[in-house]
């Protein structure tokens, strides 16, 4: 191929049919990526009032132990919105899922220590 002249082949006839030669369209995605995550986020949070009747259910259990009974409701909500084509909800929420699990299994681990030391 001569670079003076380019074959149709090597080019799309018309750039608006193929939305990525667009710089707006490039733009468009990453925003609505980056949304889409901080939704995920959002929801996670706002299942995590799930965990108010647990505490009560379990006699104060899930509490100490969120981290791992978050996964009642985590899991599922990865599942429906992994089957809808949300990626960037299923990315916040296992975000959010990870964030929780680490800073409880800290705090818990603060807390027992705490009363080894005590007794």
């Amino acid at each position: 191929m001569n670079p003076n002249n380019p074959t149709p082949d090597d080019y799309p006839p018309n750039p608006e049919s193929h939305p990525v030669s667009h710089p707006e369209a490039r733009m468009e995605e990453p925003r609505s990526q980056h949304g889409e995550v901080w939704r995920g986020i959002g929801l996670a949070l706002l299942l995590h009032l799930i965990q108010i009747p647990f505490t009560v259910i379990t006699y104060m259990f899930s509490l100490i132990f969120v981290g791992v009974s978050q996964l009642v409701y985590i899991v599922p909500a990865i599942v429906v919105y992994r089957r809808n084509g949300r990626p960037g909800v299923v990315k916040g929420l296992i975000i959010a899922a990870a964030i929780t699990f680490l800073l409880n299994a800290t705090c818990t681990a603060i807390f027992f220590a705490t009363l080894s030391n005590i007794h």
